[in-house]
């Protein structure tokens, strides 16, 4: 069992066609702390049942996430299964029911496990890595360790020597936050592929896949939103945690080397409200806020924003949240560079469909990275970033 809920655990029941997991979290946790866990699925050659009862509301966990009450409510959308080849897929036709769902396992081998709420491990950034490993167009970085010992990558694709800008796209600054590292894996997929040949000449990608490399290698150990009490995306700047420190060493090294930044994107998760999709493209703060950003840097990056919002159909969410005096890493990339990076929250539980927002689908999900990528060639094509 892994969790990110210090104290928590599983008690599970298990007959021969059956398995009943019961989650439990001390008393006080509210939050997100408690939402995710993971476990393996041992072989069995018939369809298993099983039944996940949730634990009862509790006053800390509907402060934390008003509206939500519990994360049942959100289960029919958050359990994936691996079925051993290392590749997640969301389980269809959960059924909830009160605080259970219920989720029918196909048969299969001992080697697949079945995530509530977070399904990347290390086993899947490392595919990546592997994947890029094996590219003539790609080359791997081991940029440092984490403060406890896990090792911090990057990667960086690119073809030739014609490229007119870099894209830098980060993950995973927060462990739990899971659809970064998927969407950065399709996006790399393309790049490397004959289709993101064209894409490759053009730029050179910079990728930072986990830079919170502890909570993804330890199995997100404590709350996979903080190292040592403090928020991977509050110490750009400041740099107490060595991983965010290797990062940005390695960004502004590449940098220096040229060709020069084009933009950023940091991949964080999304919000974990049933009826609202909780995704969103980071927009710069109004002129009258503290930290406010020149307005032509507002302008262009609102206008960036609406075009991942138009041409993607991930979220029709614009987020205000950016400003030169927080110590973001969009933040941070103003002060360093002088371009301002964005956020996109990415859901995991409704998405746009037209006039109506409808559950995840994993195609959708997968078409994104691809997408992503063709959206922000085009843009920035059109759109050049012009410091004066």
């Amino acid at each position: 069992l892994h969790t990110s809920c210090p104290g928590a655990c599983a008690i599970i029941d298990q007959g021969n066609d059956h398995a009943d997991v019961r989650p439990d979290a001390p008393d006080g946790v509210g939050g997100n702390h408690w939402f995710r866990f993971l476990v393996g699925v041992s072989a069995h050659a018939e369809p298993r049942v099983l039944h996940l009862h949730w634990p009862e509301d509790q006053a800390a966990h509907d402060a934390a996430y008003g509206g939500n009450h519990n994360f049942a409510t959100v289960l029919d959308r958050c359990c994936f299964l691996d079925h051993g080849d290392g590749r997640w897929f969301r389980v269809k036709d959960v059924v909830l029911e009160g605080q259970q769902a219920t989720i029918t396992v196909p048969a299969g081998g001992d080697r697949r496990r079945l995530a509530v709420g977070m399904p990347v491990t290390a086993i899947d950034l490392h595919r990546l890595l592997d994947m890029a490993h094996n590219a003539p167009s790609a080359s791997v970085r081991r940029l440092g360790h984490a403060s406890r010992g896990s090792p911090v990558w990057g990667v960086t694709i690119a073809e030739g020597d014609q490229a007119i800008g870099t894209i830098v796209l980060q993950a995973l600054q927060h462990a739990s936050e899971w659809a970064g590292l998927r969407i950065m894996e399709t996006l790399m997929r393309h790049l490397l592929s004959a289709a993101g040949a064209p894409l490759r000449r053009r730029w050179r990608w910079l990728c930072y896949p986990a830079t919170n490399a502890d909570g993804l290698y330890m199995g997100w150990r404590g709350d996979p939103a903080l190292v040592d009490d403090r928020n991977p995306n509050r110490d750009w700047g400041t740099f107490a945690l060595s991983e965010t420190r290797a990062v940005a060493d390695d960004l502004l090294d590449q940098l220096a080397a040229g060709p020069p930044l084009a933009h950023a994107l940091d991949l964080h998760m999304g919000w974990n409200w049933r009826d609202d999709p909780g995704s969103a493209v980071g927009v710069c703060t109004p002129a009258s806020a503290p930290g406010a950003l020149p307005s032509t840097i507002r302008d262009w990056h609102e206008h960036c924003a609406s075009a991942l919002c138009r041409d993607l159909d991930f979220t029709r969410h614009l987020w205000p949240v950016h400003q030169v005096d927080r110590p973001t890493f969009p933040g941070w990339l103003h002060r360093s560079t002088g371009l301002h990076g964005q956020t996109i929250e990415i859901s995991r539980h409704l998405w746009p469909d037209g006039d109506v927002m409808v559950p995840p689908d994993q195609a959708r999900e997968e078409a994104l990275g691809p997408a992503l990528a063709n959206c922000l060639d085009a843009f920035l094509q059109a759109h050049p970033w012009d410091p004066q």
